[in-house]
């Protein structure tokens, strides 16, 4: 089985929503959200990125911020589900996912033909086992490293390539809407989605990156996880304090909210790796500090990441790893793995 005829089967039953695109330029001064705490304002990531390396040596000064993961279950593009929704619609949201899923191939693509129209696999090529993904994953790049690197990703694409029908199964947790996928295996179902329009030598290095960013994940997800959960606990424990003190009859005569208790997340689970039991819902907590931060110091100990062209160590390839991210998070998004929607605003300013 090909990777297309392993790819139309996964994507059967997702749902999502295309969304209007709207061109901004560098004189808007609306929506300038990527704040760095010197006082400048971009509309942008990868225009913030470049000011902190420039400006700030990568570290961001105190205040800076910069808007997080958008929309949550309330503003999915998914249409609500109704009691007495028939099998109609749901064959229309079928449709409308699985249109979605090819729109982000082709963004994909169109990113890849600003860096080299050769990343684009010709559509009359024939499959061989030279395509397989087991065949093409780039083991030689991590030659001399801990096998935990990338073995978990390449013992994916093995299982995948030996069962697909049972390594495509999945899920829906009946409470979030969204699949229980661990992210070990949505890593490799991405690189067998683009695999069909993706030309080799890219997908290697596509591969080299998510690799890098299960790593992250596993580093930092806990962590980032844990701060997550804490914040929304604030929140609610602000909100509380805020509508005792604000009710008249209340006031005076109810005690405020106790302190907050730091929620933390059991040993047990932090023992276990972070991509190995969590779904794709919060991979995007660590997506801020994986590009100023993280995946530098992981290029610098790989001395061949400076033979890297799509992504890798200079400030280019870095921006590059941005827009690679996007598309993944719509792809996530598109495809049931997450309620988040991520919004990365692809302007230079």
């Amino acid at each position: 089985m090909n990777n297309q005829q392993v790819d139309q089967g996964m994507q059967d039953g997702q749902n999502g929503q295309s969304e209007k695109k709207t061109r901004r330029t560098r004189k808007d001064q609306n929506d300038r959200n990527y704040n760095c705490g010197c006082g400048k304002s971009y509309l942008s990531y990868p225009a913030l990125y470049t000011h902190l390396k420039q400006k700030h040596d990568g570290k961001p000064p105190e205040g800076t911020s910069l808007p997080g993961p958008q929309g949550k279950a309330n503003s999915r593009g998914r249409p609500p589900k109704k009691e007495d929704g028939d099998q109609n619609n749901k064959e229309e949201e079928k449709s409308v996912g699985s249109n979605e899923a090819v729109d982000v191939l082709e963004e994909i693509l169109n990113f890849l033909d600003t860096i080299d129209k050769n990343y684009r696999r010709n559509k009359n090529d024939e499959w061989t086992e030279d395509n397989k993904l087991s065949t093409i994953f780039p083991i030689e790049f991590f030659q001399g490293k801990e096998e935990t690197e990338y073995k978990a990703i390449l013992d994916g694409i093995k299982q995948l390539e030996d069962d697909p029908a049972n390594y495509i199964y999945e899920e829906i947790d009946p409470k979030e809407e969204i699949k229980k996928t661990e992210m070990n295996r949505i890593f490799v179902l991405f690189l067998n989605y683009i695999a069909k329009g993706v030309q080799n030598e890219a997908l290697k290095e596509i591969m080299i990156f998510l690799c890098f960013y299960r790593k992250a994940l596993n580093q930092y997800g806990w962590d980032a996880l844990e701060q997550k959960i804490n914040n929304e606990l604030q929140q609610q424990n602000m909100l509380v304090n805020g509508q005792n003190g604000d009710n008249p009859e209340l006031n005076g005569n109810s005690e405020a909210a106790p302190p907050q208790q730091q929620y933390q997340i059991e040993q047990s689970r932090r023992l276990q790796e972070y991509c190995q039991i969590n779904n794709g819902d919060d991979s995007f907590l660590i997506c801020n500090d994986l590009v100023i931060e993280v995946l530098p110091n992981y290029f610098r100990e790989y001395p061949n990441s400076n033979d890297l062209v799509i992504i890798g160590p200079s400030d280019e390839q870095l921006k590059n790893a941005v827009y690679i991210i996007q598309h993944f998070a719509n792809w996530l998004f598109a495809n049931r793995y997450t309620n988040t929607k991520l919004v990365i605003k692809a302007d230079d300013e």
